[in-house]
This record gives structure tokens, sequence and C-alpha cells, in this order.
């Protein structure tokens, strides 16, 4: 199975390693998934179906941001 594009890091880090204490934090298409559901209306009555929607709209992000 290959690895999905997820963007790199949202919000990278110019110095340290992960062994230092640096973290690479979320990605950029958790970050773009994230902000798809904080964009909701609530009450979401299936959350999993709104993640995988979340995660659809992410892809589609990542996939313009390409060209």
């Amino acid at each position: 199975m290959s690895k999905k594009d997820d963007g790199g890091a949202a919000f990278p880090r110019q110095s340290g390693t992960i062994e230092m204490g640096g973290a690479t934090g979320m990605s950029l298409r958790d970050w773009f998934a994230g902000q798809y559901i904080a964009g909701r209306r609530y009450p979401i009555e299936d959350w999993y179906e709104e993640a995988r929607a979340a995660y659809e709209f992410a892809d589609a992000m990542l996939k313009e941001r390409a060209k």
C-alpha cells in the first residue's frame, strides 16, 4: 500500500528533531480536514460520515494545491 500524500507538516519547524524533542505536528491533510469539521453546523449525527467527508475534502484541497 502506498502512503497517501499528506501535504507535509501544517506548521513546520525550522529546527529540532523528534529525538531532540521537536515534533512535526499535524499534517496539512489533517489541518484541512479539521477546518472542514470546524466549519460544519451542529449537531452532526454521523461523525464517521463527517470524518470521511472531511478527508475527501482535504484530499481535494491537496490535489488542487499540487497543480
